[in-house]
């Protein structure tokens, strides 16, 4: 068994995706239309990073859902990422 996928759900699923390559030289899998709204995915070793509109959600969890917010605080969710050259990292 291997870990496949992280998903976050998104209100800007083109801007997200843009950032994960910015920020961590993520190589877009793909960026389509999805069951609501956009889909994508990136490449990023052993797991895959899914992105996918938030009215997407919506429709997967009827029953409901707390959305990712940036006016709000952070939900219990984590993405970590390691590396030995933190400094540089940033740069």
């Amino acid at each position: 068994m291997k870990f496949g996928y992280v998903f976050i759900w998104v209100d800007d699923v083109t801007k997200a995706v843009e950032f994960y390559e910015q920020a961590f030289g993520f190589k877009r899998r793909i960026l389509t239309e999805g069951v609501k709204g956009l889909y994508a995915e990136m490449e990023t070793g052993e797991t895959t990073l899914a992105i996918a509109a938030t009215e997407e959600a919506e429709e997967l969890f009827p029953e409901g859902f707390r959305a990712n917010e940036a006016s709000q605080v952070s939900g219990a969710f984590q993405l970590s990422f390691v590396t030995s050259d933190v400094g540089g990292s940033y740069k």
